[in-house]
């Protein structure tokens, strides 16, 4: 029987324009079935590898880690670069000065394991070692223990999530992202509403920006440091300086009284300020001291004429405890302005608590216990010695640091005056026991003149107890303080 003849050879048929090819040969389709399984799944051409029981070439290029791709171009570069001869660094020669002595159509085939090897003029006179890293990929078997870091033991969750954020930060940039923190950009938004919403507003929401900012880096000196030095805190006041006119849209009332709520948060960190890190400290006390006073009185500028304490958030109130923290403790120290007579401290108080009863939504609310605190110390001040310094803060508390020690301050200063009272009435009890007819000729309507420690004349009612009418379990007992349980005012 004769052999089937090749398609190639088969003879045309002679039925007109419908040519018929003979059938294909059995060793064709022998041939065209040799494809692998993964390449006829993916209808993809299939290249069979020249070495009988290996994978096609496209499957063998799938299998092979990522890694050792990555390894195969580095030498296949490596090779057009500087090619090998018998897996021998060629030397270049000193004379002539060729670096590429073999041309591309001579190079070898990058089939040599030789990786990176150094250039003639960086090469030792030993022969280097060439280096070519494992595929082997490590992993981890086991959760990071905890360890001791500045005294502080950190636990292993600690640590992965710090350095994972740390690695996160350091590749966005190299792969063209920006570092993955908070932040937004509000430019097209602004440009959106800047002429349907109020200009305050924007103002407000540009100050709140900065706050930010402030709060965050002083979050961070006070953490390494215990407190800021003065140097910083007047680069942020000249800082908001320079921000005060191009986030003023225009001049108001709202919009001063925004101004002065962000820049009595700057001056506040004069307090926070190292002893040995102010020598300024009496000149920026004084200046602390106006802002907060014209924080007040715009204040009562704007509730004449827009009921804005009635109606206020809690920023604001929390920004005139602040102010009038900062005016009363000052009032009752060795710092207290000069110019200021007794009858203008009076009016001073009086303003600071009447603001802080109009801040009032109903009874019992913080703007009425905190002004029953302030109003309390206020009347009692004449029985305790003036304070050496204006005002203190609790750095750990950031941006409530003065407000805290002053509430401290005032709750220490009510329970030393309860003191001296309940030890003057026990010595006035006692006198009258032991001399029962000496009172009444030598004071007629039963009225002892003292003098109190600060040098002030007061009249004292020897049967009436000055602090009869204070509850003094609320001040002690209900206002909790750091460590005695709530704390007044929240978090801060």
């Amino acid at each position: 029987m004769a052999p089937t003849p090749s398609s190639d050879e088969s003879p045309a048929s002679t039925s007109g324009p419908g040519l018929t090819r003979a059938p294909d040969s059995s060793q064709s389709k022998i041939r065209r079935n040799v494809a692998c399984i993964s390449c006829r799944d993916s209808k993809v051409r299939c290249r069979a590898s020249p070495v009988t029981g290996q994978p096609c070439q496209r499957c063998a290029k799938l299998q092979i880690p990522k890694l050792e791709l990555l390894e195969q171009e580095l030498r296949s570069i490596k090779e057009v670069v500087q090619p090998k001869s018998n897996a021998e660094s060629p030397s270049v020669s000193q004379r002539n000065g060729t670096v590429f002595p073999i041309q591309p159509s001579q190079l070898p085939p990058a089939t040599n394991g030789t990786v990176f090897s150094l250039s003639s003029n960086l090469q030792s006179p030993q022969q280097p070692q060439s280096f070519v890293p494992s595929a082997t990929l490590l992993e981890k078997t086991e959760p990071t223990k905890p360890r001791m870091l500045g005294g502080k033991l950190v636990s292993g969750q600690d640590i992965d999530w710090y350095f994972e954020n740390i690695l996160a930060q350091r590749v966005s940039t190299g792969n063209g992202h920006p570092p993955p923190f908070l932040q937004h950009n509000d430019t097209k938004c602004k440009d959106t509403i800047k002429d349907t919403l109020a200009p305050e507003l924007l103002t407000f929401f540009e100050l709140q920006k900065f706050s930010n900012r402030l709060h965050t880096a002083m979050s961070a000196q006070i953490s390494a440091n215990n407190g800021v030095p003065e140097t910083i805190v007047k680069m942020w006041e000249a800082e908001f300086e320079l921000l005060r006119p191009l986030v003023t849209h225009v001049e108001t009332d709202f919009s001063r009284f925004i101004m002065l709520v962000a820049q009595l948060e700057v001056q506040a960190y004069y307090y926070i300020s190292p002893p040995d890190q102010r020598p300024n400290f009496t000149l920026n006390t004084l200046r602390t001291y106006n802002t907060s006073q014209n924080l007040i009185n715009t204040a009562l500028t704007l509730e004449s004429t827009c009921q804005l304490l009635t109606h206020s958030p809690h920023w604001v109130y929390r920004a005139l405890v602040d102010a009038s923290c900062i005016l009363l403790s000052t009032l009752h120290s060795t710092a207290a302005p000069q110019h200021l007579s007794s009858s203008d401290a009076e009016v001073v108080a009086a303003q600071v608590l009447s603001l802080l009863k109009t801040c009032s939504v109903r009874d019992n609310d913080l703007p009425t216990r905190g002004s029953i605190i302030l109003e309390t110390f206020w009347s009692v001040r004449h029985l305790l010695p003036k304070w050496d310094i204006p005002v203190g803060a609790w750095p750990d508390r950031i941006g409530a640091a003065t407000s805290y020690w002053c509430l401290t301050a005032f709750k220490n200063a009510l329970q030393e005056a309860k003191n001296i009272t309940d030890g003057t009435q026990k010595g006035i009890d006692a006198f009258q026991q032991r001399f029962p007819g000496s009172n009444g000729d030598n004071n007629e309507s039963n009225v002892n003149a003292n003098t109190d420690i600060n040098g002030q004349e007061q009249t004292m009612d020897s049967a009436i107890d000055p602090l009869q009418g204070i509850d003094w379990s609320m001040i002690i007992d209900d206002f909790g303080w750091i460590g005695e349980g709530p704390v007044f005012l929240g978090p801060a």
